[in-house]
């Protein structure tokens, strides 16, 4: 029960904070290509947090991460992506899965609701009202990041919640009905980026002193030891790429952007590899998570 207290509630209350109203917000647009990757909005919870939910309102027409959730010590991640299929895709940090039904790759706002209850061992996942799925497993998470490098090539966000506290079927159509529920809010921050001043796009209005952070996503960084042992062969190739690594990856899904940062291929890795014979000629950026780890390799598709 104590989980479910807000850290900073009675510190933030002897600031003066009022309590949160609903506030309409154009949200921001994030832009991700491969020459100018994404940046990350990061939220990290002000102390432990059991059961959880956090919500976004998102616009795509493509592929991509919208959030990536690390759990206990921060070794592992999970995230909720908008899969090749057009429809979500949760891959928790303990390995679980929830694959969505509904298309959410049509342009239009949708709003994500995932809720944790720490004690049940149980994670749901939501969509506008549609219930997805859900996934035995105790989460407890330490950092939960938007955008980056993996989101898709343009994607529009507002409305970033996180509550210390799982959520029945009631609360979540409430939520996708725009209520605001206040009890065990952390962070309500509506992302608008029509606000006459920069930061007031990543500013909390919930009664806590939490604060979101933007990072810049660097182009490149130096290759992990895991990511170093992965090979592509051949490369460049003219359709069958074999991905040889220390153990299997089949079944990975992997995404090939080309140099606009568009991504032009989602697809899994079967018998330990990937045709992109359908692909024109040119230089691409094959990307995948493993391990929580974003590994990134430079592909050439060859002319036939």
């Amino acid at each position: 029960m104590a989980h479910a207290l807000v850290p900073s509630l009675l510190d933030a209350l002897a600031a003066a904070r009022p309590q949160p109203k609903r506030r309409a917000s154009a949200g921001i647009v994030l832009r991700n290509a491969a020459t100018a990757p994404a940046p990350t909005v990061r939220l990290v919870p002000e102390d432990v947090a059991h059961a959880f939910t956090t919500t976004l309102r998102f616009r795509t027409s493509g592929p991509g991460r919208l959030v990536e959730a690390r759990d206990s010590a921060g070794l592992a991640a999970g995230t909720i992506q908008v899969a090749g299929t057009g429809k979500l895709l949760y891959t928790s940090a303990k390995g679980r899965t929830i694959a969505g039904t509904k298309t959410v790759s049509d342009n239009r706002w949708h709003k994500l609701v995932l809720t944790h209850y720490y004690a049940r061992g149980l994670t749901r996942l939501y969509v506008d009202s549609t219930a997805e799925g859900t996934a035995a497993e105790r989460l407890r998470p330490t950092r939960l990041d938007l955008g980056g490098s993996a989101a898709p090539a343009r994607v529009q966000l507002r409305d970033f919640l996180f509550y210390r506290a799982g959520m029945n079927e009631g609360e979540v159509l409430a939520m996708a009905a725009d209520s605001l529920l206040k009890s065990s809010l952390e962070l309500y921050a509506p992302l608008d980026g029509s606000r006459a001043v920069a930061a007031d796009s990543l500013t909390n209005l919930a009664q806590s002193l939490n604060t979101l952070s933007r990072l810049a996503t660097p182009l490149a960084a130096r290759e992990s030891a895991q990511a170093a042992a992965i090979g592509l062969y051949p490369n460049p190739s003219t359709g069958l790429v074999q991905l040889q690594a220390p153990r299997s990856l089949d079944g990975t899904v992997v995404q090939l952007f080309d140099l606009l940062g568009r991504a032009v291929l989602t697809a899994p890795v079967r018998q330990g590899r990937l045709d992109v014979g359908a692909l024109p000629a040119g230089v691409y950026s094959l990307q995948f998570e493993l391990d929580g780890e974003t590994v990134r390799k430079r592909l050439v598709r060859a002319a036939d």
